[in-house]
């Protein structure tokens, strides 16, 4: 595995680029070149140092050690700013547009087109406006209002408008930071055409995303990074998925779904209070549960893995060991006070469990990677000791190597007595770890399956309502 030729020379580069925070190095001796006209991968587990190296480009991190290089010349970038004057702009996954603003005013923010009014004034040029911006959208190949108010867009929409903008500003190298995470089938599609047509238009574009499937639909080269070391670039066409794996996590592909069979759990997110039924009960081990009572639910021994694990599941600024202890202050109490030595323990404890990577447990959690984020809140549940975990989406957003360490747990807690209801809408990680799928249907149960007659077809059959299966 070599890295890529040096001619013709790349749009931009790290050459052997190096980054620590505290003692925790980020990146090591990464070399990673983008050139126009191409659209290159950066694959890597969670904690690979993907984040750091689009900061680093980015102008929001300098390197320690070795250089960023623009058309073959050594730069310094003084901030986003002076990252953005070089042509380089990110987009993000959660786009941060201005909501009261219309689409135009959103991507001439600052740089409005004017025109001499009466007694010399200098107003805004709508019309100039309006009309630079439907060039734009012309050029991705989008049909988007320009004075459409930006509150109510998609986030599909968004990124669009935030890819406009940079190629207002005449951006030579845009960086997608998983941009499909929260998109639909129809929008991915979409956002694949506008990124071709950067590409025909000599645009570098560095696409990250954890969906293996979209770096080979979308991408000419790929690199690998692994714990912050440069691994590999090579041609896309030239590997499979399972070679992918293999470079990111140094295992195989099969390795991510264990034999080993998850015990079912006959609940769903109502039973733990979260949303009120409107008609039946929920019974644990026989008994009753009032609705709508989290508490009554965590008394009974249930723990609910929420879906948006930033929104619902932690508090982003508090530390990793107060995220892990809030399920729990009454065992931590000494006294009317918390013992900072036990709600630390705990966390310790948890962290070696759960294989977690992080710099210190008083860091706040918000400055881990999403998949040691997932950890931090399957800790924090797991920490009460429940008897029935409820998992939502437990592996989104998240790369292929925490996706194997979170099914290694789970198939873990199954065969230590737990019972599991994991919700899922990746087929693959359903057909691998589910023992029973209970699968729906515009909000009615359509079938039971077991693991021994479970298929995609028997699945997709009932999940569209075709299924003669029983429920």
């Amino acid at each position: 595995m070599t890295a890529p030729a040096a001619s013709p020379r790349p749009a931009l580069a790290l050459v052997n680029v190096s980054k620590s925070f505290g003692a925790v190095r980020a990146l090591q001796d990464v070399t990673l070149e983008l050139y126009a006209g191409e659209v290159h991968a950066l694959a890597g587990e969670n904690g690979a140092g993907k984040s750091t190296v689009v900061k680093t480009f980015a102008g929001v991190h300098p390197p320690d050690s070795g250089e960023i290089r623009l058309d073959g010349e050594a730069v310094t970038f003084h901030g986003p700013a002076g990252a953005q004057q070089a042509g380089v702009a990110v987009i993000y996954q959660e786009p941060t547009l201005f909501p009261d603003l219309s689409v135009a005013e959103n991507i001439f923010m600052g740089r409005q087109p004017r025109t001499r009014g009466r007694a010399g004034l200098r107003r805004i040029d709508r019309r100039a406006m309006h009309a630079e911006t439907a060039k734009l959208f012309q050029r991705l190949g989008v049909a988007l209002d320009p004075q459409q108010q930006a509150r109510g867009l998609s986030i599909a929409d968004q990124q669009v408008v935030e890819i406009a903008k940079a190629i207002s500003r005449d951006a030579r190298v845009l960086i997608m930071d998983e941009p499909t995470a929260a998109l639909t089938g129809q929008e991915v599609a979409r956002l694949f055409s506008v990124t071709r047509a950067l590409r025909e238009h000599g645009c570098a574009v560095l696409f990250i995303s954890h969906r293996l499937e979209e770096i080979f639909e979308l991408c000419q080269r790929v690199t690998t990074l692994r714990d912050g070391r440069w691994i590999a670039t090579e041609e896309v066409g030239t590997l499979t998925p399972d070679d992918l794996v293999q470079r990111m996590v140094g295992r195989e592909l099969g390795a991510l779904y264990p034999k080993q069979q998850v015990t079912p759990g006959e609940v769903a997110r109502a039973v733990f209070g979260v949303d009120r039924w409107d008609a039946g009960r929920v019974e644990v081990d026989g008994r009753e549960l009032p609705p709508a009572s989290p508490t009554s639910a965590m008394s009974a021994g249930l723990a609910l893995v929420p879906e948006d694990r930033r929104q619902q599941g932690l508090v982003m600024e508090l530390s990793i060991e107060r995220n892990v202890s809030l399920t729990g202050m009454r065992a931590l109490r000494r006294g009317p006070l918390i013992s900072a030595r036990a709600e630390r323990d705990r966390a310790r404890d948890w962290a070696v469990r759960l294989r977690l990577k992080y710099g210190r447990l008083a860091d706040a959690v918000g400055v881990l990677s999403g998949g040691n984020q997932q950890k931090v809140v399957l800790a924090k549940w797991l920490a009460t000791d429940p008897t029935v975990l409820i998992v939502d989406e437990p592996t989104r957003g998240i790369d292929v190597g925490t996706k194997a360490e979170v099914h290694r747990l789970l198939s873990e807690l199954a065969a230590g007595g737990l019972a599991v209801l994991m919700i899922s809408s990746d087929l693959p990680e359903v057909l691998g770890m589910a023992d029973r799928i209970l699968v729906m249907h515009e909000g009615r149960l359509t079938a039971e399956i077991p693991r021994a007659a479970a298929g995609e077809e028997a699945v997709m059959a009932a999940a569209t309502g075709r299924s003669g299966a029983a429920a």
